[in-house]
């Protein structure tokens, strides 16, 4: 007997449901001991309801690294918009990158810290599109980053390197800040507030700027 159709909304509402469902698991359990029986008991239905909505894990998680992507683009991007000037632009993407991390952390490790599989592992498969479609979505923020470098550099600071170089060295600083907190490594050492992680941030741009702004000398 065929499944009953579901309206629009309310398959993406089940949708929703299995997502939030598989972040969780793999949190608490990895990627690799994800399966969709577990999900199924999460969510306290039957394990072939999974597959009317997600084919395998793996779709699911391409689907999770697309939302996590999307969800920071809309709040990186919304940053960008708000900012008066090129400085306090870059500075509200930063507080806006900070505010994921530290809020949607699962989010946030299955998008930079799982080892959970990514475009590159796709290619060759039946999922290589997906995969790409999910990267291409995500770079959007990559591509954002490197455009506000691009009007600091307009605007009189001097990048060492190449953009793309130096939206690596600030990703890097921001990613390790998020990571050491949401790991507990900064509690370890008696910071374990997140209002210092946003000070700590804060230093660290304030000495970009003046580091290679249009009156430093540079390194």
């Amino acid at each position: 007997m065929p499944r009953p159709a579901r309206k629009s909304h309310e398959v993406r509402e089940v949708k929703n449901r299995i997502l939030q469902a598989a972040v969780e698991l793999i949190a608490e359990e990895g990627f690799q001991n994800l399966s969709m029986r577990k999900i199924a008991r999460r969510m306290n239905i039957s394990a072939p309801t999974i597959y009317y909505y997600y084919a395998n894990k793996d779709e699911l998680n391409i689907a999770i690294r697309k939302r996590a992507g999307e969800i920071l683009y809309r709040r990186i991007s919304a940053a960008y918009r708000s900012g008066r000037d090129v400085k306090e632009k870059g500075w509200r993407m930063v507080k806006a990158y900070l505010d994921f991390g530290l809020g949607m952390p699962d989010y946030y490790a299955i998008m930079f810290d799982s080892t959970a599989p990514k475009h590159s592992d796709y290619v060759g498969t039946e999922l290589e599109e997906a995969a790409r479609e999910e990267l291409v979505s995500s770079m959007r923020n990559a591509e954002l980053m490197w455009k506000i470098l691009e009007e600091l550099e307009q605007a009189g600071f001097s990048m060492p390197g190449d953009i793309q170089r130096m939206g690596m060295v600030l990703w890097s600083e921001l990613h390790g800040l998020v990571s050491l907190h949401n790991n507990n490594l900064f509690r370890e050492i008696g910071h374990p507030s997140k209002r210092e992680v946003f000070e700590t941030a804060k230093l660290y741009y304030e000495a970009f700027l003046a580091l290679f702004g249009p009156e430093s000398d540079g390194l």
